[in-house]
């Protein structure tokens, strides 16, 4: 139990940043020396008096040689086993990345990446967003030019960066690091070049298997370059974080086979997109199956009528959704998800067709 405890100690500390995990808060002279033994070792200038805000005490500060740009130093206090815990925390990476990035706006015209301030940040954080595979080049290439000029500056900045990509099954307002999009980490000390292009490497992956699932931009990649994307996600190169299946497919109607797919990808296991559906359905010979792939129709093995849409429709929400209708309302139950079916029992129960992945090629 103890070890326990202290295992937990450390995951609270290690994901609020740079800590002293002390049992009261640190003094002026404390942060001072922890900010310059961490960060700098800079003259920095620090207010006498801290603002006291929830037990946490917050100092501004400043270098000498750039008054303009303030920064904090604080002592935070969180919970661990009921205890408080105070750990130090600054923004510094956060004040100076922003000035590096306004900088090198002023000579280099950015396109595919964007910062938002958020006080809440200690590090360096871009949001960086491309709509298909020439743009995702292009934003990895501006990303590198952008680290590079902040790597030749006076004080060192670590980063995190958001990369999204605007799938058009999603609206921008709510992205989520869906297949295609993830987080470039380069706070560790890995040279940022490699980071950078091992993290496009990933995310090229992604946007193949994206492609072929839901059989949407096949021209973007090759035969050959989609084998090997497939081959990358299933090596121990790949370090991305997103689930995906890829192997045989077998269609049963009863006892009987109906269609069988030597080479499948899916979003997740068990999984089919709007796409495989409607190819599925073709094939084994659906007789109420209306439409083309990116919009389609059929009456339902449960007597329900079916319409699935990849094109953007509001359904009466506050947001676009790709379109599942059930008897002409959004669909919003069991095995919905964004342009596919996340269930094999929700595919059983609206085609009464039963589909199976060999178990030895499930990821």
């Amino acid at each position: 139990m103890r070890y326990i405890r202290l295992v937990m100690a450390m995951l609270v500390l290690v994901t609020t940043g740079t800590l002293s995990g002390c049992a009261r808060p640190a003094t002026r002279r404390e942060l001072i020396r922890w900010f310059q033994e961490n960060y700098t070792d800079a003259p920095v200038v620090v207010a006498q008096r801290p603002v006291v805000e929830d037990n946490d005490e917050t100092y501004e500060a400043y270098l000498e040689a750039h008054p303009e740009l303030k920064f904090y130093i604080r002592s935070d206090y969180s919970y661990v086993m009921e205890h408080a815990v105070f750990h130090n925390r600054t923004n510094f990476y956060a004040v100076y990345g922003s000035y590096y990035f306004s900088e090198y706006q002023k000579e280099h015209p950015v396109q595919f990446a964007e910062y938002c301030f958020d006080e809440k940040n200690i590090t360096f954080s871009l949001d960086v967003y491309y709509a298909d595979r020439t743009e995702l080049v292009r934003a990895f290439d501006e990303l590198q030019d952008i680290q590079t000029y902040m790597a030749t500056q006076e004080y060192p900045v670590e980063s995190w960066h958001h990369i999204y990509f605007e799938s058009p099954l999603l609206d921008r307002r709510r992205l989520t690091h869906t297949l295609g999009s993830g987080v470039v980490d380069l706070t560790g000390a890995k040279p940022f070049q490699e980071v950078i292009r091992r993290k496009q490497k990933d995310l090229e992956c992604e946007l193949a298997i994206w492609c072929s699932s839901f059989q949407l931009h096949t021209d973007w990649f090759t035969h050959t370059e989609f084998e090997q994307a497939f081959a990358y996600r299933e090596s121990g190169e790949y370090d991305g974080s997103h689930s995906a299946y890829i192997g045989e497919l077998a269609i049963y109607d009863g006892t009987e086979r109906a269609a069988y797919y030597p080479r499948t990808v899916t979003p997740s296991n068990f999984a089919l997109s709007f796409g495989q559906l409607y190819q599925i359905l073709s094939d084994v010979g659906w007789e109420t199956l209306e439409g083309r792939t990116e919009r389609f129709s059929f009456r339902g093995a449960d007597g329900v009528s079916y319409e699935f849409s990849y094109e953007l429709q509001n359904a009466g929400r506050d947001y676009p959704i790709c379109t599942w209708l059930a008897d002409g309302e959004p669909y919003v139950g069991f095995g919905a998800g964004d342009g596919y079916i996340t269930s094999d029992d929700t595919f059983h129960r609206i085609t009464g067709l039963r589909m199976e992945m060999p178990p030895d090629r499930r990821p």
